[in-house]
């Protein structure tokens, strides 16, 4: 072989290295290239993935919280001023206290009839009226349970939590009235006007409220809410039925026998949803 055929078989030798090299440099460069952006893509899908799965977590709970609502505690001090086996005679102490400028408001136990002057939203408040009716009375306290119920649609939330909350501020409100009246400083005439008042929000509301549900839904909770609802309202007309000249005694006897029915309404409400 000459030199020359020499020289060109070791550059062919050579040209065929330099290519394989570069091929196999190539492939690797592809490699380092295309694996990261393999790894940058996977990371990128599990993060969406987690995201969309954390939202619906948190969806899922906003939803699951809007079909709730609460029935908050509510507590009363009781003044009891009598105790009978029978109901006639339960009413006879009745028309006595309501005479008196107190509720007159008579209570079936299992075994007896309570006779009440008042509930009171204060241990206090109860205890300066104790002293009044001497012998025989007594304070009670009454207090309902933290409750949760669940809705037929979360859309019927509002309506009814301002139904459920009118028991609480309208409890407090009438006890208010009542402290004032006792200390001369409203009239019955006003009195009446505040009761109005809020009997027109509460029929507003309930209105509302039967105008959303259909008698399908939630029969026997919103039944149940609905008879408490409109004992409080017929509780606050009788009350805003006051004429302006009834005496103090009769606007007392008749206020605290709103305040009554309005807790005792919530009480029993409250009784029958924890069953």
């Amino acid at each position: 072989m000459s030199k020359s055929n020499k020289d060109k078989s070791k550059k062919d030798i050579y040209s065929r290295y330099v290519y394989k090299r570069g091929k196999k440099q190539k492939a690797v460069k592809r490699r380092s290239v295309v694996f990261p952006l393999f790894v940058m893509v996977v990371l990128l899908i599990s993060a969406l993935l987690i995201s969309n799965l954390f939202l619906g977590f948190i969806s899922f709970g906003k939803k699951s919280e809007d079909n709730t609502a609460s029935l908050p505690p509510l507590s009363a001090w009781v003044v009891q001023v009598g105790n009978f086996e029978t109901k006639s005679a339960a009413q006879t102490e009745s028309y006595n206290i309501k005479a008196d400028g107190g509720a007159g408001f008579t209570l079936s136990s299992e075994t007896s009839w309570l006779v009440l002057e008042n509930a009171y939203t204060t241990a206090e408040s109860a205890q300066s009226r104790l002293d009044v009716f001497g012998e025989g009375s007594q304070i009670k306290e009454f207090t309902t349970n933290d409750l949760e119920i669940t809705l037929a649609d979360k859309s019927h939330k509002t309506v009814l939590t301002q139904i459920i909350n009118s028991f609480n501020s309208n409890f407090t409100a009438m006890n208010d009235l009542l402290t004032k009246l006792r200390g001369d400083m409203v009239t019955p005439a006003e009195i009446t006007g505040a009761a109005l008042e809020k009997y027109n929000d509460l029929g507003a509301a309930l209105r509302e409220f039967n105008s959303l549900v259909t008698s399908k839904q939630g029969t026997n909770l919103y039944s149940n809410i609905s008879l408490a609802a409109n004992k409080q309202l017929l509780s606050l007309y009788l009350l805003s039925s006051l004429s302006p000249s009834d005496n103090i005694a009769k606007a007392a006897a008749t206020l605290t026998n709103t305040i009554c029915s309005i807790y005792f309404a919530y009480y029993d409400l409250a009784n029958s949803l924890a069953k």
